[in-house]
Formats: C-alpha cells, structure tokens, sequence
C-alpha cells in the first residue's frame, strides 16, 4: 500500500485509477499468450499492480464525488456491485471458456475495462484531478 499511496499522492486518484486500469488491460492482453512461467508472472504483476491501484483509488474517488447524504449508499452499492461481480463473472468466464475458447473469455474482461478506462479518461478531460487517497483517509 505504501507504493500504491506514492503513486497517488504523485498523480492524483483518478489518474492513478487510469494507470491502474491501463495496467489491467496490459494483464488481460498478456493472457491468450502467456504460456510460459515467466509470461504468466509478468502477467500476475501487471494484473496485480493494476488491481491494487483501482481498489485503493475508487472509494477515495466515489467518497469525493458522491454528495455527502448518499456517501454511505453509493459506497454500498459499489462494495455490493464489487463483490456480486467476484461471484458472477467467473460463472461468465468459466462458461465461455468452456464453449468458446480463450481468447473470447479474455475479451469479455478486456472490454470491459477499455470501457471503464474511456469513461474515466472522459471524466479527467472533464474535471481535473484534485482528490488524493491521504485526503480522504487511507495511505
């Protein structure tokens, strides 16, 4: 965490969330052609830096956007929605992987994170970032 807390005091949560999600996408890519140890591990490296960085920036960046009646809700709702997708999307890739291959079930979790990094990128054009994890509690 103490990494993860440079890295965000250096470049702001939301931007800090962008590389984590860039990150991510390195690691999904990697995926269909990690079939050696070495390729695997770097692939657990960028999966795990990226990881950490978006879990520890998105409840600073919901904490600071969300108004301050409905953080307890949206910080719920967004905890619920993390973990209803820990038990939903590995049925999905499971599934997928089974009937199509590889390659499809790595797109499924690519997509989805090209499209959180293109709203977020959107967002940072949008609105600059001010908020930091030490900001809003955590380091």
């Amino acid at each position: 965490l103490a990494v993860v807390g440079r890295i965000t005091d250096a470049l702001g949560d939301r931007r800090a969330s962008l590389l984590g999600l860039a990150a991510l996408m390195v690691a999904f890519g990697i995926v269909p052609f990690a079939h050696l140890p070495m390729q695997a591990a770097g692939m657990i490296v960028f999966f795990a830096f990226g990881l950490s960085l978006v879990n520890a920036t998105l409840p600073a960046l919901l904490s600071h956007l969300a108004p301050e009646n409905a953080r307890g809700t949206i910080l719920g709702v967004a905890s619920s929605l993390d973990s209803v997708s820990g038990i939903v999307m590995p049925m999905i890739s499971t599934t997928v992987l089974q009937l199509a291959g590889v390659a499809p079930t790595v797109a499924i979790s690519f997509g989805f994170t090209v499209l959180a990094l293109g709203l977020g990128a959107l967002e940072l054009r949008k609105q600059p970032d001010s908020v930091s994890i030490s900001a809003v509690g955590g380091d």
